[in-house]
């Protein structure tokens, strides 16, 4: 292991002076932004000791021979151990100064694209995050290729291994490579991208925001390794988004580490406590801040959470969390139909309920398969195990998931007898007349939002609408039956009786609704 003492070129700053003032002046002495540090010619390359014979000695000492004098590190200088040597590191530790020209090999592990305004869509490479050739990324090990007359938007992938030569400066506080063109970058091939550094501590690489003027703005109290890990690419774990939103697209989360849209716009839900078991990225210098840039979607590895459909509906589970519900059983199915022939033409959703004997209050949800399953690939009675976003549509709680990847079957089960409501008034909504129609009021039954989703069953209604519009008619207790699951075709004229009606609670249109399944379920009166 190489070790590269913090500060060295203060230290053999500090070493000269010592023998300057004990045989003669400074001479030519300079420290350039820190960098190198001259004395009769004597210079640090590369970490490497000096040409004339001086060294830095690579043990486990930290002492520093200057003229013959042996300097030793005190307390008060920080190390820094560097398991990694290569061109990118000595840029990086300021051991090129700047404006110099260098070539060097690389894979590149991220790329900065130039966007149309309006659709967002790549229109060239205005530059690559580039890495040593290394299995895993560490300090100091990548750093920003700037290509000034950018490159065509497919000219470079991440895995190239490249050979660049440009020039070295420092732009905007962030270390860069300079090039023409592509000219000055060749393609050696593919190589291995290193696996992201990992970061014990977000807040060690974090720039914190404080709200100024109702706008987040970044104050000077970067991380203690943000210098470190500057167009590195790292990871971070166990985090949770603590702000939704500190402008210009970016989120935060634990440790006040600010999340990039840069690279990658993360479609995902940005609520505060959504958890994550981990966020890699390059992280970037940009306005004044420290911020990690994903650059994918699968740079986020959003935290499943075991949940029951219970906790779900009674919000214990932070709303944008990915839950995996173990266990539970389709209740009813929503299909979407042919407009002309309504015909069921595939699956838009699912209602499931805990595998519970009778239905309980929040033991009901509705599943949202985003682009649909075939019309027959679930059944009412599948035992199912889903993974899924926690989410709110127009107030109704859901669980959303793209496509059926995340539905595991598990054979069948017995659904839950109904449960009875004793009075129809609390689970239903009122409507009231709105010039030629009907319109839901916001006046909810007491236990709407207890039984949303759920089985549910009244008893012994009568028809009191026979038309609230959009196929629905109302009941005893201004409860309005629905006509998404099944459209009941029997007689509707008020005061006819029904011994019972039963199905899932719904919420549509602002207004909780009771939604038959099938004819089995709406049971008419027996006339006499």
């Amino acid at each position: 292991m190489k070790k590269v003492t913090y500060l060295i070129f203060i230290a053999i700053f500090a070493c000269l002076a010592l023998v300057a003032c004990g045989g003669g002046d400074k001479g030519g002495e300079t420290v350039p932004d820190g960098d190198t540090a001259t004395d009769t010619g004597d210079t640090v390359t590369d970490g490497d000791p000096a040409d004339t014979g001086d060294t830095v000695t690579d043990g486990d000492t930290d002492e520093i021979e200057i003229d013959g004098d042996t300097v030793t590190d005190t307390d008060e200088i920080e190390e820094i151990d560097v398991d990694i040597e290569g061109p990118i590191v000595d840029i990086q530790m300021g051991l090129v100064p700047a404006d110099t020209e260098v070539t060097f090999e690389c894979v590149v592990t991220a790329i900065a694209y130039n966007q149309d305004d309006s659709t967002h869509e790549n229109q060239s490479i205005k530059g690559l995050y580039v890495s040593e050739l290394i299995d895993k990324a560490a300090p100091y090990t990548g750093i920003y290729v700037f290509i000034k007359k950018t490159a065509g938007v497919n000219e470079f992938k991440v895995g190239d291994k490249l050979e660049i030569t440009g020039v070295y400066s420092e732009r905007y506080e962030v270390s860069q490579i300079a090039v023409e063109d592509n000219g000055n970058i060749l393609y050696l091939g593919t190589a291995d991208v290193p696996e992201p550094a990992e970061i014990a501590d977000s807040s060690t690489i974090a720039t914190p925001y404080e709200l100024v003027d109702e706008e987040y703005s970044p104050t000077a109290n970067h991380g203690a390794d943000t210098e470190k890990y500057e167009s590195v690419l790292v990871r971070v774990k166990d985090v949770e988004i603590t702000n939704s939103d500190l402008g210009h697209g970016a989120f935060e989360v634990t440790g006040n580490l600010a999340i990039n849209k840069e690279l990658f716009y993360y479609p995902g839900s940005r609520s505060e406590g959504v958890k994550f078991d981990s966020i890699s990225g390059v992280l970037i210098y940009s306005f004044n801040a420290f911020q990690l840039a994903p650059r994918s979607i699968d740079d986020f590895k959003v935290k499943i959470e075991d949940a029951t459909i219970r906790a779900v509906q009674k919000a214990e589970v932070v709303k944008g969390s990915t839950v995996k519900i173990s266990e539970s059983v389709v209740t009813a199915i929503a299909y979407n139909q042919d407009s002309t022939t309504h015909e069921n033409t595939a699956i838009k959703g699912l209602y499931v309920s805990e595998i519970i004997p009778q239905a309980e209050p929040y033991t009901g949800i509705y599943v949202f398969i985003k682009g649909t399953a075939d019309v027959d690939a679930f059944a009412v009675g599948d035992k199912l195990e889903i993974t899924g976003t926690v989410d709110e549509y127009y107030d109704s709680t859901q669980i959303s998931l793209v496509g059926t990847d995340n539905i595991k079957k598990l054979g069948t089960a017995d659904l839950p007898a109904p449960a009875e409501i004793d009075d129809p008034s609390k689970i239903s909504t009122p409507y009231a007349k709105n010039g030629d129609e009907w319109e839901p009021t916001g006046n909810h039954g007491a236990d709407a939002e207890k039984y949303e989703s759920v089985l549910v069953k009244v008893k012994n209604v009568t028809v009191t609408n026979n038309n609230l519009g959009h196929g629905a008619f109302e009941v005893t207790g201004n409860l309005a039956i629905n006509k998404d699951l099944y459209y009941y075709p029997g007689d509707r004229s008020i005061g006819v009786e029904f011994d019972s009606i039963s199905g899932i609670l719904i919420y549509s249109y602002s207004a909780f609704q009771l939604a038959p399944r099938s004819a089995d379920d709406i049971v008419a009166a027996a006339v006499e």
